[in-house]
């Protein structure tokens, strides 16, 4: 299956996995080894080249473009979140009202695709032993005490941050917004609040502004 993003970069999904045609990095790697084991053309040849960006052009001139979702989806209408788990099987977790389901990624019957967050390890699930009591303490633990900010306002960022999968359920967007001197941690927080959320770093900086008076994170 071929297809574009908004952008118009061609994808290919094969296996219930989604690889990128084009650019570079880690995913731009995983489409040359899957494209490898499947032609047996190694990436470097120029034969080989020629072909992959042959196919490359072809999806991007013929594919339909579609929504690519990170490794978290919503379906409002369906009343569902969908999770990647990140795991070699390419399964991702389907949650709604009427409990928790593993389905293949992109064969399923919402024909859901999700992305495979780079940072995020396979998630095992444990349906049986699970409490969600005991979520708050781990969170603090890993994530929120690391946060140069007052106990109020890590409280916030966490409540935020565990509500951000169902925000397509809300009327409205709210959004976070970190702010302080140069060196308090904003940039450092936002890589580790957005792995959270999007299992890969990803933070936009604002223009910097004259502060007379210290402001809270």
């Amino acid at each position: 299956m071929f297809f574009l993003d908004p952008e118009g970069y061609p994808f290919v999904f094969y296996g219930n996995d989604l690889y990128a045609m084009l650019g570079g990095g880690a995913a731009r790697a995983a489409y040359l080894g899957m494209m490898y084991q499947m032609t047996g053309l190694v990436p470097s040849y120029p034969g080989a080249k020629v072909y992959f960006e042959t196919l490359a052009a072809i999806a991007t001139s013929r594919s339909p473009t579609r929504e690519i979702p990170t490794w978290v989806s919503t379906d409002v209408e369906g009343l569902s979140l969908f999770v990647n788990l990140c795991t070699d099987d390419r399964e991702i977790i389907r949650v709604t009202p009427n409990g928790a389901t593993v389905v293949p990624n992109g064969t399923n019957e919402d024909g859901v695709i999700l992305r495979t967050a780079p940072k995020v390890r396979p998630i095992r699930l444990t349906m049986s032993d699970v409490d969600h009591r005991n979520l708050e303490p781990v969170l603090d633990d890993l994530f929120l005490r690391h946060l140069a900010t007052s106990p109020t306002c890590r409280r916030v960022i966490g409540l935020w941050s565990c509500l951000w999968p169902m925000i397509e359920f809300s009327g409205t967007r709210p959004m976070l917004r970190l702010e302080g001197d140069a060196g308090s941690g904003k940039t450092w927080a936002a890589k580790m609040i957005t792995t959270f959320l999007y299992g890969a770093t990803e933070q936009k900086k604002g223009q910097r502004r004259r502060q007379t008076t210290p402001t809270r994170p």
